[in-house]
């Protein structure tokens, strides 16, 4: 096959894959200008953002289909390489979930005072100066400040004074 041959041949196929994925970005795009950001959902801005990457990750998918590359090799490799990562990753995910369940129950807010007492004796008690995905930022009455991450918080007895 001569080159002039397999460009006649590859060429549409490229320009169906750039449209498709176009269609698919500027969906994503315009999910992303949609986010309001809101210190008191935060994560769930995060959690919209994860979303955003996960449309571009779809269009990506569809974008090679045209091209002849099958998507379920890449997918399967995708999956084991995530497995992967989970497992070596593990503390961060579990502080992760823990931040989204924090921020789902509204168990705080930004300036309220809490209290966490832990199984080990420790006592954390200050005003919530930061909270994200993974961890809150305590400023204590010492001036000082403790992060504490999102597990030790869900694990513990929390107690709630609203600023």
């Amino acid at each position: 096959m001569s080159i002039s041959q397999t460009i006649k041949t590859f060429l549409p196929k490229a320009v169906l894959s750039i449209l498709i994925f176009t269609i698919f970005y500027a969906f994503a795009y315009a999910y992303k200008k949609s986010i309001k950001t809101n210190d008191k959902k935060l994560v769930q801005h995060e959690i919209k953002l994860i979303a955003y990457y996960v449309i571009l990750a779809v269009g990506a998918m569809c974008a090679i289909i045209p091209l002849g590359i099958q998507p379920a090799t890449l997918l399967a490799v995708f999956g084991t390489t995530g497995i992967a990562i989970a497992l070596s990753l593990q503390g961060v995910l579990t502080n992760m979930v823990s931040g989204i369940y924090i921020s789902m129950n509204s168990l705080f807010k930004l300036g309220d005072t809490v209290s966490i007492v832990g199984s080990g004796g420790n006592t954390y008690k200050g005003t919530v100066s930061s909270f994200n995905l993974f961890n809150t930022i305590i400023s204590t009455d010492k001036d000082t400040t403790v992060t504490v991450p999102n597990t030790y918080i869900q694990n513990n007895i929390v107690t709630t004074f609203p600023g």
